[in-house]
């Protein structure tokens, strides 16, 4: 009638595989070589031991353009960041609401005299 009960053998866990393997590394050397190259559009990529070995600007911010996207980040920053600022310079000023004076300011406006 004694039931023997076993725990349950858990297997080893697996090495866990990252979704974007060294992307942000990537993405800040892209970010780099745009900022310092943007003005020349013959630039290539010179580095041998690179990834992104001769690839140009517009190629770089291709690439750029297409990890944001897999991040679901809609638009790159200084795009959100002027949509920010239009939005902010289009709200109109808000305007405050004035409450009716209560029946004790009323009886203090009352007892004031008028000069």
């Amino acid at each position: 009638m004694e039931e023997k009960l076993t725990r349950k053998e858990w297997g080893e866990p697996g090495p866990v595989k990252l979704e974007y393997h060294h992307e942000s590394t990537r993405l800040q050397t892209i970010n780099r070589l745009i900022t310092e190259y943007r003005n020349d559009p013959n630039y290539r990529v010179k580095s041998i031991t690179s990834p992104i070995q001769g690839y140009s600007v517009e190629d770089l911010k291709k690439i750029r353009d297409g990890i944001f996207e897999k991040r679901r980040a809609t638009q790159p920053l200084t795009k959100q960041l002027q949509q920010g600022k239009q939005s902010l310079e289009s709200t109109p000023p808000s305007k405050s609401k004035e409450s009716p004076p209560t029946s004790l300011e009323k009886a203090v406006m009352n007892r004031r005299p008028f000069f």
